[in-house]
């Protein structure tokens, strides 16, 4: 015998959310009580039974909390998604679900709070004015990065007789630090190894160090002040030094040649190791370009747009955030339990960027749809072939994973959101200024966030 529909009251709790009040018919209250005392029978172990023979009231007698409890799942289990075709659009999340107590002759009622996408009303997304830094390597920016790559190919070798100390050259010191002829306290240091330039001495002292050749012996002092001093003991007061420059290693660069620029490309001469770093440099002045010009267009498109989104969308992109941090600090050497202790400060720190982060999704899928643009299975099995060759793993696999596991779905989203984005950039006006105009627009534009 078929059983009566269930009843559903929808009620606007917020902008994004619905509260549903649910009511299931006693006849299906009673059906879905059988049906699990039944299943409980045929595994319950009574004393004085075989499995399945026990009588009905004996197995309820003995397993009434349980069987009340996966009455209570089962009757919302098959009930929640019928109850939720009764909300107009589609629903995100379930939560807040409150049953009333549950009995097996009688109507059963809950309810239950559901999350809805915003209702979007799209505004001044069409010919955006955005700024692009733009430029183009010179000569110099190419000899900058060669300089850093011969520092990177650098030898060290000790320092023959009379060479000065230069930036760069490692020094094995050992010294002492004097308060009106008293040693302060840890002032002594014995065979301290540093490298010139590397920032880990204090840049007073350093430059004392200049020129110094190894096995002097040198004495100067040093006046620190209130705000350079190295530790609140020595705040405004001169201080002693007697340095002994144990040892020196000076940095030897490589030559600036064909056999340099095939150390660092290999089959490269200089001519062409400069042209691959000009055109590296092009290509990441670009990118800067493109990524300056989306910020903008991002920023003004949150501006112009004020709406609520939903709480258990930005919980779960909160999650995903701290997670992703979480992995990077333990890729980073972080210990395991280190990186799960500073997880909830780590959440917490995740929240502004969730709720950014959603509402930019939001807006995006809604000037999508308002564009008609789309994304096709093609372009998704795409993307993750793409995905599957920077993993060395073959696409097939990685793409029926990604179909059986719901994530397919979420990667056309992604790729539909970026579509959004480059439409709203190809529809923009965009202004070349150099690269320090932009800098100067952005810190005029935060101190007018700031008032």
């Amino acid at each position: 015998m078929a059983t009566t529909a269930l009843s559903v009251t929808v009620e606007e709790s917020s902008p994004v959310t619905r509260t549903l009040k649910i009511e299931l018919p006693a006849d299906r209250v009673s059906a879905a009580h059988g049906s699990v005392v039944s299943e409980f029978r045929r595994h319950a172990r009574v004393p004085g039974f075989r499995p399945g023979k026990a009588p009905i009231k004996v197995v309820e007698n003995n397993y009434k909390d349980d069987i009340e409890r996966t009455l209570l799942e089962r009757l919302i289990r098959d009930s929640i998604q019928e109850a939720m075709t009764k909300v107009d659009g589609p629903v995100l999340n379930v939560r807040d679900v409150q049953p009333e107590a549950v009995q097996k002759t009688e109507p059963f009622r809950y309810s239950a709070i559901v999350e809805i996408p915003p209702k979007i009303e799209l505004k001044n997304y069409k010919k955006l004015k955005l700024l692009r830094p733009a430029r183009t390597a010179a000569a110099k920016d190419v000899d900058e990065v060669l300089d850093n790559l011969r520092v990177r190919n650098a030898d060290y070798a000790a320092a023959a007789a009379g060479e000065g100390a230069e930036t760069g050259d490692r020094l094995t010191l050992t010294y002492g630090a004097y308060d009106d002829g008293v040693l302060v306290p840890d002032g002594q240091v014995n065979d301290h190894q540093a490298e010139l330039g590397a920032g880990a001495l204090h840049p007073k002292f350093e430059e004392k160090l200049l020129g110094a050749t190894a096995g002097q012996n040198l004495e100067f002092k040093i006046a620190f002040g209130d705000q350079d001093a190295p530790s609140d003991a020595l705040k405004n007061k001169t201080i002693e030094f007697k340095v002994d420059v144990v040892a020196m290693q000076k940095r030897r660069l490589p030559e600036l040649d064909d056999a340099f620029a095939a150390l660092v490309l290999p089959e490269s001469t200089l001519e062409s190791l400069r042209q691959r770093i000009e055109n590296d440099l092009n290509a990441s002045y670009t990118r800067e370009g493109r990524d300056a010009v989306e910020s903008q267009a991002i920023q003004q498109l949150l501006a112009d747009h004020d709406f609520s989104v939903p709480e258990g969308t930005v919980s779960r992109r909160r999650e995903s955030l701290a997670q992703e941090t979480a992995a990077r600090l333990m890729r980073q050497g972080y210990p395991k339990k280190a990186v799960q202790d500073l997880l909830p400060m780590i959440l917490g720190d995740s929240g502004p960027r969730a709720e950014r982060d959603v509402k930019v999704s939001f807006l995006l899928d809604a000037i999508a749809k308002q564009e008609k643009i789309e994304v096709s299975d093609a372009d998704v099995e795409a993307e993750l072939t793409t995905m599957a060759a920077a993993e060395g793993q073959a696409p097939a696999p990685i793409i029926a994973r990604a179909k059986a596991e719901g994530f397919f779905e979420n990667i056309r989203g992604d790729l539909q959101n970026r579509k959004a984005l480059t439409f709203i950039v190809e529809q923009a006006n965009i202004k070349d200024v150099s690269p320090d105009d932009y800098k100067a627009h952005l810190e005029k534009s935060t101190k007018n966030q700031a008032k």
